[in-house]
């Protein structure tokens, strides 16, 4: 699906903005392009008091891992002092595309300033340490917002040397998450990986998906109500060729505590959805389904997209959520019926319409359909 107009939401103070695309101009120059459409990318969240230094999250969607370096530069004009968290993988998309990027940003007008007194506390490690690994890119390790710690997408990278270690996809995951239980820890003492409330596993070769869930269940347990939503993305590139890339979201509040909820779907014996909502009443959560392919083979559009509204609706009636709303929501996909990808995207655009919605295409037809959705009540201090 070639998404071609970027959906923009706010909830309060935070923005939350999606499906923007940098296409090649008719010259075929990539530094220009990247700079002009990140220009109007700037100008577009200055229409709401924000710019890309205000981003506390940025994922980045590369058509070619080989334009990683050249994007960058053009990257660093925009996002200099303390730039926001960063996620980067390559995925499929039309032969005229750069890239495609989602943002969340923080409103910082004087208005939210005023009556919000959360804090952006940054972690930006641009030297060689052993502790963790410095960034690679135009972005800081963490940012932690009130409640919130979004921690950049991390690899298997040897914090000394900054090579991706060998041992295969097992070692890159387990070295991975270590980084990112020891980024957490560095923005704030009191937390640790087992904060997680959303956790992404980016991985390229779709056998993978049984180590990397082995080490999941090693690091997070195995009680439901305790465990953050977690799913598996295949894609076809991670930067420096590496396997495996885990983007984590960590929430950490005393008076805030999770709840969990579990849910799935059949229709005529056939389970279409299976899903996790992780979330707290005073604040945010985030849910996530799937459907797998004898779903997407045995049941029409139609009902296949009515069953996960109605499973996104059971959600978020179920965490007392009627005075919110669906902030954001990201749709990785990997269909191959034109009809029923059109259908379940106008379905979702339709109903979604004040929801930040993004369209990915994976590279795992075992699971055609995986949403990702994050939702708030509203960024004042409760």
């Amino acid at each position: 699906m070639d998404q071609k107009k970027c959906t923009i939401s706010k909830l309060g103070r935070d923005l939350y903005v999606s499906g923007f695309v940098c296409d090649l101009n008719s010259e075929g120059d990539v530094r220009t392009s990247s700079r002009n459409a990140l220009a109007e990318l700037n100008e577009t969240l200055q229409s709401y008091n924000c710019s890309l230094q205000d981003c506390i999250r940025v994922h980045l969607y590369l058509r070619d891992m080989a334009l990683y370096t050249v994007v960058n530069d053009v990257y660093k004009e925009f996002c200099k002092a303390n730039p926001p968290t960063r996620v980067c993988v390559e995925v499929s998309m039309p032969e005229n595309r750069v890239f495609c990027l989602e943002c969340q940003a923080i409103d910082s007008s004087s208005e939210f300033q005023s009556r919000d007194s959360q804090e952006v506390k940054t972690l930006h490690v641009q030297s060689i340490s052993h502790w963790a690994p410095a960034n690679i890119g135009p972005y800081s390790q963490a940012k932690k917002v009130g409640s919130l710690i979004f921690v950049s997408g991390s690899i298997g990278l040897d914090a000394g040397s900054m090579r991706i270690i060998p041992g295969g996809v097992v070692s890159q995951a387990q070295l991975a998450l270590g980084h990112v239980d020891s980024v957490i820890k560095a923005i704030a003492s009191s937390c640790c990986l087992r904060d997680a409330i959303s956790v992404i596993c980016y991985i390229i070769v779709a056998q993978h998906k049984s180590p990397v869930e082995d080490i999941f269940r090693e690091n997070f347990g195995s009680d439901a109500n305790n465990l953050p939503v977690f799913q598996v993305i295949v894609v076809s590139r991670l930067p420096r060729d590496a396997l495996v890339e885990w983007s984590v979201v960590v929430h950490k509040c005393p008076d805030e505590k999770l709840e969990a909820f579990n849910f799935e779907r059949s229709i005529r014996n056939t389970k279409i959805t299976s899903g996790l909502c992780r979330y707290s009443y005073k604040r945010n959560g985030y849910l996530s389904l799937a459907v797998d392919e004898d779903a997407l083979e045995n049941c029409n559009p139609t009902e296949l997209v009515e069953g996960v509204l109605e499973d996104i609706k059971r959600c978020l009636s179920h965490c007392g959520l009627e005075h919110k709303r669906l902030h954001a929501l990201q749709v990785y996909y990997n269909i191959d019926s034109k009809t029923k990808l059109t259908a379940i995207a106008e379905s979702l655009q339709k109903f979604f319409k004040s929801t930040s919605l993004s369209f990915v295409k994976t590279e795992d037809r075992t699971q055609p359909l995986i949403l990702f959705g994050y939702f708030v009540s509203s960024l004042e201090k409760p």
